[in-house]
């Protein structure tokens, strides 16, 4: 399982600064246990800053932590962010961030079956914290659900104590599905990258 924590502290125009922590296992565990090991300081900066899910941010810095028991490590990155709320005409929005990475070939491009060989268990929460300007009225999105035999994406939201908190869950389970299940199984993935990209929260200010 891989679990994150995007932790935002922005003002009324949206800049501040951002933590991103996140605890990973298994494959992650492996690929990030190599990267701390065997790339230079430099070719880490470089594959972090490229790394980023994060639109008007820069990276400021990173640490890799490594659990005693080698079954998992912690990584936190921490980011310069701005222009987090745009203003269009009266409304000021945030457009949520992806956090699903899943590059498909096209449904009349893929020859052969997809195999899922260990499953995926994605948990995100997003928090927005103003440092500043509090927004007088908060209208968020409704929860989302998407469930298939491939899998399952919930994405849910709360307004509390003036922070936004934004829980996304995404599943792939594990196995082999064959060509003509390929549609399907595309559809699935494209329908959850435009789930977040329709997550906008509307903030009217004083």
């Amino acid at each position: 399982m891989e679990s994150t924590i995007y932790h935002y502290q922005i003002d009324g125009k949206g800049a501040g600064e951002l933590k991103v922590e996140k605890i990973l296992r298994g494959a992650e565990f492996e690929k990030y246990k190599y990267i701390d090991l065997h790339l230079s300081e430099r070719d880490k900066d470089r594959y972090f800053i490229q790394k980023g899910l994060v639109n008007n941010a820069e990276l400021l810095n990173y640490e890799i932590d490594q659990n005693q028991n080698d079954k998992f490590l912690y990584l936190t990155n921490t980011y310069s962010v701005h222009d987090q709320i745009r203003k269009v005409g009266d409304i000021n929005a945030i457009q949520l961030n992806p956090s699903i990475e899943f590059d498909l070939e096209s449904k009349n491009l893929r020859s052969s079956d997809v195999l899922v060989s260990y499953p995926i268990n994605k948990h995100d929460s997003i928090i927005y914290t103003q440092l500043v300007h509090y927004p007088i009225d908060v209208k968020l999105p409704e929860d989302k659900l998407l469930e298939t035999k491939y899998g399952k994406y919930t994405e849910r939201y709360v307004y509390n104590d003036n922070n936004i908190i934004v829980r996304r869950i995404f599943k792939l389970y594990e196995g082999t599905y064959n060509i003509e299940e390929y549609p399907a199984f595309f559809d699935f993935i494209e329908d959850i990258k435009k789930a977040q990209k329709q997550s906008v929260i509307i903030l009217k200010f004083n």
